[in-house]
């Protein structure tokens, strides 16, 4: 519904339209789309961002989701897998390309944790670990919802307090947290 060719217009054009969703490159002039994405998880919650770029970086991939990004595409990406990724992050849910899934369990890993020196680590319910696992493998609430045989609301309610205990913007940074403190193992989700 609109294109922006740096961070600050796509903060304005978000306000303007509403949209649901927002693909968005890291590296724009004015604002980068890291700081864009902050902005927007404050101003606009409720749209879902996916970060769209030519970097495998690491070091960025981390910071643009915790910056509150539920997607993560490489530029060189089909464009089936840009429908299925827009899909999936307009149902509530998470999507990272294959090339980020692959280095995703040594990212989460090497990311230090500020809460190991805070307090001990939040302990999850069976029934919250399997909704995370089914998040790590980027299932909307209503496909994990039909899985469970439970309402749609209750996953997002399951999530909605999840993403509280561990201060987190959304399921990715709950599946990270389960993962660093290795609840889970994402290369068997």
């Amino acid at each position: 519904i609109a294109e922006a060719d740096n961070g600050a217009t796509l903060l304005e054009k978000a306000k303007q339209h509403e949209p649901d969703v927002i693909i968005t490159d890291i590296k724009m002039p004015v604002l980068d789309g890291i700081e864009a994405c902050k902005q927007l998880q404050q101003s606009h919650p409720h749209i879902g961002v996916i970060a769209l770029s030519t970097y495998d970086d690491d070091q960025l991939i981390i910071e643009m989701l915790r910056a509150g990004a539920r997607g993560y595409l490489l530029k060189n990406t089909d464009k089936d897998e840009v429908i299925r990724a827009v899909k999936t992050v307009h149902q509530g849910g998470i999507y990272y390309c294959d090339a980020v899934l692959g280095s995703f369990q040594n990212l989460v890993s090497a990311t230090p944790s500020e809460h190991k020196k805070t307090k001990p680590p939040v302990e999850f319910t069976p029934r919250e670990l399997e909704i995370i696992k089914l998040s790590a493998q980027q299932l909307t609430s209503k496909e994990i919802a039909a899985m469970l045989k439970l309402s749609t609301r209750t996953i997002q309610s399951h999530k909605d307090r999840m993403q509280d205990r561990v201060d987190a913007k959304s399921m990715i940074g709950v599946v990270m947290y389960a993962v660093r403190h290795n609840m889970i193992n994402i290369q068997e989700s």
